[in-house]
């Protein structure tokens, strides 16, 4: 998915002009109905990240939120890539692997409440 920095229909907010938030997605629904997508997400200042969109309902209206970065690089350095997020039905807890591919590749998690 690319967006613009004025989104029109089917694309999500982004945080600059010039960013681009595509590839890898993935969506999960907590249980008051707020969706979360995690992707992989360029900055126009050369910065590869996994962010993290929220999106609710208001009536009929389904609205995205500006992404929340859960872990960034710079894009001469290491890449991340494979961004996945769930929620925990539990407490309502998102968290997002991703894998960090470098000289010792590993996969990471974040957490956010």
């Amino acid at each position: 998915m690319v967006a613009s920095a004025r989104p029109s229909v089917g694309s999500v907010p982004l945080i600059a002009v010039g960013d681009q938030s595509y590839g890898d997605c993935t969506l999960d629904v907590d249980a008051s109905g707020n969706f979360y997508l995690g992707s992989i997400y360029l900055t126009a200042a050369g910065f590869q990240n996994c962010a993290v969109h929220r999106g609710t309902f208001s009536g009929s209206s389904f609205t995205w939120n500006t992404p929340v970065i859960a872990a960034t690089v710079p894009l001469n350095t290491y890449a991340l890539d494979k961004p996945y997020i769930c929620v925990d039905p539990a407490n309502g807890n998102v968290y997002m692997s991703f894998t960090r591919f470098s000289t010792n590749t590993q996969i990471e998690v974040v957490r956010g409440t």
